[in-house]
């Protein structure tokens, strides 16, 4: 029974390591937010270049 009460006792014991995968959840959502920014922006501007040296061939410039 006191084998039962340690491992119910070290489940309380986590905070830090749940503030840990908190802290690294936060920051791959971070860095993925910002490798999709700048894909939308790189993808702009290609249709931008495209389009102003009259090479555009797609009308969907996103695919």
């Amino acid at each position: 029974m006191d084998d039962v009460r340690e491992s119910i006792d070290m489940f309380g014991h986590t905070g830090t390591i749940e503030n840990i995968l908190i802290g690294i959840a936060y920051w791959l959502a971070v860095v993925v937010v910002i490798l999709f920014v700048f894909y939308i922006v790189v993808k702009i501007n290609n249709w931008r270049q495209y389009k102003k040296n009259g090479k555009l061939e797609k009308e969907d410039f996103l695919t």
